[in-house]
């Protein structure tokens, strides 16, 4: 047995009312017990406890240990379960979570990398707005995010991927589609559909509003662009959205007008990881295959 051992039963022992009770606590006989006690001190060269019968009483020897191995020991037993903590992030899946924009339009790719470098690894990959993925990744349930980068960044590694402006997008034909850029108060009256409370296009845009002292004429709210695009599609209003996401839309069939909106609201998509968290060799050849590197 371990000298460390050894220190954590005969600690047990001084904080036991009998040796049975310590005996108990440690999932030990009493007879075992003994022996550990007894092969610490010969380890030491001391005598830690006066014998009468089956009693043990400790003695000067055994307080000064006791006082002096408290620290030491709470240092092990932290040491410890840091180790135990390593060998549960080897054991579990590496979590990426990423912004749906992202996970549509740009990680298939990415990711199908990472299977053919990594084939070791099992992933775990999710979708969440921004503003989840940041708390995922504060509260060490992520190790990897990928979203817009705002000011809450501060905690985090965080790695430019690309800049994207936000746009407005309109139906076929709308009366705005000719014009060179489009502020809110070119939107006053028209039906809005806007994103997400947590986008970071949508509060830019209001705050665009409110800077005007303008009312937004809300249509209706949803979580997704894509979703937001298909609604303009239908002309049932206008959005903002990323201009990344409008024209990979375009790209791909959608009847939109893409014009730039005024002033301009630049929008960071970023690679971030928790700074607080042990980061394994996993997670940083993952975060270099993703950022291109």
């Amino acid at each position: 047995m371990s000298f460390f051992r050894r220190i954590q039963v005969f600690r047990t022992v001084m904080m036991s009312a009998t040796l049975a009770d310590a005996a108990s606590r440690l999932f030990l006989t009493q007879p075992a017990v003994t022996k550990q006690l007894r092969s610490l001190e010969a380890h030491l060269g001391v005598r830690l406890f006066e014998r009468s019968g089956h009693r043990l009483q400790p003695n000067r020897m055994a307080q000064a240990l006791f006082r002096e191995s408290e620290s030491a020991v709470a240092e092990m037993e932290k040491l410890e379960g840091f180790a135990l903590s390593l060998q549960r992030e080897r054991e579990r899946p590496l979590r990426i979570v990423v912004m749906p924009m992202i996970a549509r339009l740009w990680l298939p790719e990415r990711v199908s990398q990472l299977f053919q470098q990594m084939p070791e690894t099992r992933f775990e990959v999710r979708v969440a707005l921004s503003e989840k993925i940041i708390g995922l990744l504060d509260d060490d349930l992520a190790d990897i995010g990928i979203g817009l980068i705002g000011r809450r960044i501060s905690t985090k590694n965080a790695q430019l991927l690309l800049s994207t402006d936000a746009v407005a997008i309109l139906p076929m034909g709308h009366h705005l589609s000719g014009a060179e850029s489009i502020s809110a108060l070119d939107l006053a009256d028209e039906k809005l559909i806007l994103l997400d409370l947590a986008s970071q296009a949508r509060k830019e845009m209001l705050s665009a509003f409110a800077s005007a002292g303008l009312t937004p004429n809300i249509q209706a709210e949803v979580e997704l662009e894509e979703t937001a695009v298909a609604l303009v599609e239908a002309g049932q209003g206008v959005s903002v959205i990323d201009s990344y996401t409008a024209e990979q839309r375009r790209r791909s069939g959608a009847k939109i007008e893409i014009v730039m909106f005024e002033p301009r609201l630049a929008m960071q998509i970023g690679l971030m990881h928790n700074n607080s968290a042990v980061q394994s060799e996993e997670a940083s050849r993952a975060l270099r295959i993703l950022a291109g590197e």
